[in-house]
């Protein structure tokens, strides 16, 4: 798992961006995207544990669940 920072996220669109810790890499984050049950939202300066997937869109995070879920 990586770690990183919310740097934006938008609710109406359900997506975001995360700030990996490591490599500083701006990771593309969708709501579908996020661990939990119910309505999921993100906050800027949330830390957040993530996976990293290549798609055509480019880096994104997945299994993304906030720090303090853990």
């Amino acid at each position: 798992m990586q770690r990183g920072i919310v740097k934006w996220y938008n609710e109406g669109r359900g997506i975001g961006i995360i700030l990996a810790e490591t490599d500083k890499k701006e990771l593309i984050v969708s709501h579908k995207d996020m661990n939990g049950p119910g309505f999921k939202i993100l906050f800027p300066g949330q830390r957040v544990e993530f996976e990293i997937v290549q798609t055509k869109k480019g880096l994104c995070a997945t299994s993304v669940v906030s720090i303090n879920d853990i």
